[in-house]
């Protein structure tokens, strides 16, 4: 009766070992996925604000130059009109 016991002890000891093995290996598995979607999102998320920043730094840019423009044209025009004999 105990050798019996005791092979059906190891037998257990073996068979809860391998289903530890197949389902926990997936759960890191799982687990290891999610962590590295997460610092994906993360990175992409970090990417989206860069990108909006930069746009409005565009955008701030251009209203600068179309001021600019504007203030050129006028100065060359008070200029021309300074320099015109009438």
């Amino acid at each position: 009766m105990w050798p019996a016991f005791v092979i059906a002890l190891f037998a257990g000891f073996l068979i809860g070992y391998l289903f530890r093995k197949v389902f926990f290996r997936d759960a890191i598995v799982i687990k290891q996925l999610d962590r590295e979607l997460t610092e994906a999102s993360e990175a992409l998320e970090q990417a989206r604000s860069t990108q909006k920043l930069l746009e409005q730094e565009n955008a701030d840019l251009k209203y600068q130059l179309g001021e600019e423009k504007k203030s050129r044209a006028y100065a060359e025009s008070k200029y021309d009109q300074s320099q015109d004999p009438n």
